[in-house]
């Protein structure tokens, strides 16, 4: 598995950042001949395989304060500014490298003139959830594939876009 023993012993402790991915998971439940016991092995690490799944469901909450900044016509610069922030940090969080805690949330939401409580409507796909550019969110989805993936994708919607050239 090419582990070292401390993300072992995060995995084991459920301590530190390490986190189990599914593909890892399952070699290890092969890997200790407990295929039979799957559904036990899923239980005993459920707790861990909900705290993925949350993590999942932020994944876009950096695309909806670029919006809002945006809409709000203020820059990288200024946002940052009066958030107490560097650009290189609000450009993190806008970009779905960093996450954003309760009380920086309920900051910006202020900032860009909403409640906190208008921040799920915005992450939904509800009216206000679909105002949030699309291609906010391609652009936090292509930074978390490696460089090879990216490529692959650009050769796939190149050879789409070329496709609909000739037919259409």
């Amino acid at each position: 598995m090419n582990k070292s023993p401390g993300w072992l012993s995060e995995i084991e402790n459920q301590k530190g950042k390490s986190r189990l991915s599914k593909d890892e998971f399952d070699r290890i439940v092969h890997l200790f001949n407990g295929d039979c016991h799957r559904k036990h092995f899923y239980r005993w690490t459920g707790k861990e395989l909900k705290k993925a799944k949350s993590k999942n469901e932020t994944i876009f909450d950096g695309a909806v304060f670029r919006y809002l900044r945006n809409k709000n016509q203020l820059n990288l610069k200024q946002a940052a500014v009066a958030l107490g922030l560097s650009k290189s940090q609000l450009s993190n969080i806008e970009t779905g490298r960093r996450t954003v805690n309760e009380d920086l949330k309920v900051k910006m939401m202020a900032l860009y003139g909403y409640k906190r409580e208008s921040f799920k409507n915005f992450s939904t796909n509800d009216k206000r959830g679909s105002s949030v550019p699309s291609q906010y969110k391609l652009d936090i989805v292509l930074r978390r594939l490696s460089e090879e993936t990216r490529a692959r994708v650009l050769d796939f919607a190149i050879s789409l876009h070329s496709a609909g050239e000739t037919n259409g």
